[in-house]
């Protein structure tokens, strides 16, 4: 009786986490999107964004996915 709660907690919380990281998942995307939006309505906007902590060019495909290349440092 007592590990059949036990597991029904676990299973309980398990999939509560999981809900909340897909959740997180799609505000972060959204989040992503609206800034790239802004990016591209700006006059003179660059498709080509620099990661700062990494140092690599990310580049949006026009549907939007992304694509990363490393930049050649001189």
């Amino acid at each position: 009786m007592c590990s059949k709660v036990i597991a029904e907690f676990l299973i309980l919380s398990l999939v509560t986490w999981l809900r909340h990281e897909m959740n997180r998942s799609d505000r972060l995307w959204d989040f992503d999107r609206k800034l790239y939006t802004l990016s591209q309505r700006r006059p003179g906007a660059d498709s080509d964004r620099r990661h700062q902590a990494t140092g690599l060019i990310v580049s949006r495909a026009p549907r939007g996915t992304e694509q990363v290349a490393r930049c050649a440092s001189s």
